[in-house]
């Protein structure tokens, strides 16, 4: 390990220079005497470093949600008298800076400094093994500790960032300024496309994933919907493709506006009356405010069946070799084909290959079937009903075919909160088996 360190010295002393080479050094230094000063301490005082997913806005808005939660509840007892530092990753740039502030005032993130709190991680995982890296650590610093997999969301509103009044005196002045008057309700809109993933991570594999892609085109015809029953529509992107008019000034561009920012990102997802998304980050940011969100265009084997979703629909997959849908228990038992069978590590790519040669392809929600999910979810807020055993009935019909997170360990449908839209399930009853196998053999 001195070996490698010391080559790797060398070659930032000849690509950077000695000025950046002793500033590493120096960084490698007090990175020591600081775990030397922890591991002194830890005896009367525990201190767990935590890394950031600041990159995402979807896993920094949810991992440090699901986090205080955690510690909240006290899930995780050894927690319990330790200090929390938080670090955002390194060297990438923090997705909005707005949201890294408000989390600055609930939780202890520590200033950045190149790698320095990376090195510290690794001492102290190095020295101290499983008595610093917890489970809980081992969580939240991964994107597994977005997914609340323990319901906290059904034990009570959890929310932990609020806004000043003077945030509120702005925000509300900026909104304004949108052409939303004060008195009346607006709805974000957010449907992703390429140009996010062009612009921020140009050489990532993240091109990969283009099938989450929406178009936004479809979602006219609930926009108009909302705007005449007194809504104004925020169509939301820190990136888009293409600007959009349709022709009423109830509907605002606001990924185009030039009034866009870190602020008011966050801002208008916190405020809205409900966030309609297809679930690519910024639509976390309503739900740790506690605002409804109704997912479209969802795939599959991205949403786990504890998130808190309003309302979902799934794009269906669609085999061009028999001209004809896929059954949902299809679709599962070739998903959990890949998930059991413990021979990938990263089983989406190895699915979307297998599927490419089936010839399966994802179908996007139709206009229709989005603003059936729309006006559910309005009808929802505006006339709150008691489920009846039939909904009920209707909605676990749906997750006994297509109850993909049985491949992490789930035994029951009970304690689903997402709800797949009716609409949706009745349209699509034909691809519903009535009697559903919940097992499947893996070869």
């Amino acid at each position: 390990m001195l070996i490698q360190y010391i080559n790797r010295f060398i070659k930032v002393i000849r690509t950077r220079g000695f000025a950046e080479a002793g500033l590493r050094l120096l960084r490698r230094i007090l990175a020591v005497c600081v775990v030397v000063l922890i591991l002194l301490m830890w005896p009367f005082k525990k201190i767990r470093l935590i890394k950031l997913r600041s990159t995402r806005i979807g896993h920094f808005a949810d991992n440090v949600h699901l986090s205080l939660c955690a510690l909240k509840y006290n899930t995780f007892p050894e927690e319990k008298n330790c200090l929390h530092l938080y670090y955002t990753q390194t060297y990438l740039p923090i997705c909005n800076l707005f949201l890294y502030k408000m989390w600055s005032r609930v939780i202890k993130i520590v200033p950045p400094w190149g790698a320095f709190w990376v090195h510290i991680d690794d001492m102290l995982t190095a020295v101290l093994k499983k008595r610093y890296r917890t489970p809980f650590k081992k969580i939240f610093d991964d994107s597994v500790g977005g997914y609340d997999i323990w319901n906290f969301h059904q034990q009570g509103k959890n929310q932990f960032l609020f806004f000043s009044d003077e945030e509120k005196r702005a925000g509300e002045a900026l909104k304004i300024k949108l052409g939303i008057p004060a008195d009346k309700k607006f709805v974000c809109l957010l449907v992703r496309d390429a140009e996010y993933v062009k612009n921020v991570m140009p050489d990532s594999l993240w091109h990969n994933e283009n099938f989450r892609n929406a178009d936004i085109h479809h979602y006219i015809p609930a926009v108009q919907f909302l705007i005449q029953q007194g809504f104004y529509v925020v169509r939301m992107g820190k990136y888009v493709e293409n600007s959009i008019d349709i022709g009423d000034p109830r509907f605002i561009d606001y990924a185009n506006h030039p009034i866009k920012s870190d602020f008011m990102d966050i801002y208008l997802s916190g405020n809205c009356f409900f966030f309609i998304g297809t679930s690519c980050g910024l639509d976390s940011v309503p739900r740790i405010f506690n605002r409804p969100v109704v997912t479209t265009n969802a795939i599959f084997f991205q949403e786990k069946i504890y998130m808190n979703w309003a309302f979902i629909i799934f794009k269906n997959i669609f085999c061009t070799k028999t001209q004809a849908f896929v059954p949902y228990q299809t679709v599962f038992n070739d998903y959990a084909h890949f998930i059991l069978s413990g021979k990938y590590t990263n089983h989406r790519d190895p699915i979307m290959a297998a599927w490419k040669e089936k010839g399966w392809v994802f179908i996007e929600n139709t206009p229709d079937e989005i603003l059936e999910v729309v006006r559910e979810m309005l009808d929802t807020l505006m006339n709150p009903i008691i489920e009846t055993p039939e909904m009920k009935a209707l909605q676990l019909l749906f997750w006994e075919n297509f109850p993909y997170e049985l491949a992490h360990g789930e035994t029951s449908y009970e304690k689903i909160s997402m709800r797949v839209s009716p609409a949706f399930i009745k349209k699509n009853y034909s691809l519903l088996a009535k009697s559903p196998q919940l097992t499947c053999k893996v070869d």
